[in-house]
């Protein structure tokens, strides 16, 4: 018999016999030094490569949680609400921006949403977009802004007062020239606001008084339909977030980056997690700088039910998104035209789809009336069961894919992904359908406002 085999049943006979057999295991001093030798590598490794490719190769790896999370897209869009909080009050959104990093280009977008913006809330009332926050959470808010723009949003952040001091004095001031004198008071907000003119740099509680100022008869925002350009306070922060940009791009600040985002991340409200906060300033840190892009949200100042709102422009709004953000826009909302010549009919289409939660994001006349029978036209692919849902729920309509230029649309920019082409068979039979008859007062139904032609 082979010595081998016999030193195998020598080795298994106590076992046979019941008996325990000692397994040696390494002991925990060799594990140690196992596990301080594959760390010494690791360290090793990482010198190596810093000496080999230089200190960006860090940056490069952290990005990668950035491509590999929410900005999968190759963007990160947030929306930055700065709150004016008080012991009294739980405080209404003083300014909101949406913020969008693209990594692609390295552009930061900044679209400013004038605080007066009239949006629907949860129960169906309309109200201004600076309650949405205190009011139903920051969640509504967030998914508000985004079906109004119709790009996704990945989180938000909110910054008061405080927070904002802290962080221009954290980059040593910023830099602005002030035009002439800034001047107010409000002794029941406690604000004193006294700035004169020169350029200077700020500090962060001069800094707060420049982005607060807003008395000098533009109010928030006042809108020129001649040039198109918007003034009063958004533009003033516009300006200062282009001289903060320059501020954060000195080198002595860019290298403390990731510890001024620690300080604060310890000092705002966001649903982001700090460690992807670190990638993105990993990012920032390796471009060197960012190119700045900035924006309003269109629309036009206006009072519905005796309250003064900033009427959003919706075809418009998700043009103006994707130039200011990048974002690849969703399926838009529903355009209504009224094509039969019947006064308030395609008002009242609106008015029925928005009751059964269809956004309705544009109502007016089709080039030509006369129209007999209603249909329903979709423009991209993507937007198919969007049309469909709509002609279901206005009697079973056809639905007709629209290639090319929508003749029947004077609109132009239209950026409706599905058309309600509203014939007489629509405006006489309401039998196939249900309006509601309440609604939104500025819908239009029956007579339709100003916002929209005549024929709606």
């Amino acid at each position: 018999m082979p010595v081998a085999a016999v030193l195998d049943r020598a080795e298994l006979e106590p076992a046979r016999r019941g008996r325990r057999v000692r397994v040696r295991r390494p002991s925990s001093r060799r594990r140690w030094v196992a596990a301080l030798a594959v760390g010494l590598l690791c360290a090793a490794a990482a010198f190596a490569a810093t000496l080999r490719w230089g200190p960006g190769w860090v940056a490069a790896l952290v990005e990668w949680r950035l491509r590999g999370g929410p900005a999968a897209d190759g963007q990160l869009s947030v929306v930055v609400v700065g709150l004016d909080a008080r012991a009294h009050d739980p405080g209404r959104t003083d300014t909101i921006v949406v913020a969008s990093l693209r990594l692609d280009d390295g552009q930061l977008g900044l679209l400013w949403v004038p605080r007066d913006t009239r949006v629907q809330t949860p129960n169906g009332s309309y109200n201004k977009i600076n309650v949405l926050y205190s009011a139903h959470g920051p969640d509504v808010l967030v998914q508000s802004l985004s079906s109004l723009l119709g790009v996704p949003l990945d989180g938000y952040v909110r910054v008061d007062f405080q927070a904002f001091e802290h962080l221009i004095d954290a980059v040593g001031g910023v830099e602005m020239t002030i035009p002439r004198r800034l001047h107010y008071v409000d002794h029941a907000q406690g604000l004193v606001i006294d700035l004169a003119p020169g350029r200077r740099r700020l500090t962060g509680q001069e800094a707060l008084q420049y982005v607060r100022f807003r008395a000098d008869g533009l109010g928030d925002i006042s809108y020129d339909p001649g040039t198109g350009a918007y003034f009063g306070r958004v533009q003033r922060q516009q300006e200062f977030a282009r001289a903060l940009m320059e501020a954060a791009s000195r080198p002595e600040v860019l290298t403390r980056l990731p510890q001024l985002l620690r300080q604060v991340y310890a000092m705002v409200e966001t649903d982001l997690p700090l460690d992807l906060g670190l990638a993105a300033a990993s990012y920032v840190l390796r471009r060197g700088s960012l190119e700045l892009v900035t924006g309003v949200l269109p629309g036009m100042p206006g009072t519905v039910a005796g309250a003064s709102y900033w009427l959003p422009d919706r075809g418009r709004a998700r043009v103006v998104a994707r130039q200011v953000l990048g974002a690849q826009a969703a399926p838009s909302g529903v355009a209504v035209l009224n094509a039969n010549g019947v006064t308030g009919a395609a008002a009242r289409v609106a008015v029925s789809l928005e009751a059964a939660g269809v956004p309705v994001e544009r109502v007016g006349n089709a080039r030509e009336f006369g129209r007999a029978q209603s249909q329903v036209l979709v423009v991209r692919d993507a937007a198919l069961p969007l049309a469909r849902r709509v002609a279901e729920l206005l009697g079973d309509l056809p639905v007709i894919r629209q290639d090319g230029p929508l003749a029947l649309d004077p609109a132009e920019g239209s950026e409706q992904d599905v058309i309600v082409v509203v014939g007489m068979d629509l405006a006489t039979a309401r039998g196939r359908w249900n309006p509601s008859p309440g609604g939104d007062p500025a819908a239009g139904v029956g007579t339709p406002g100003p916002a929209r032609s005549p024929g709606g």
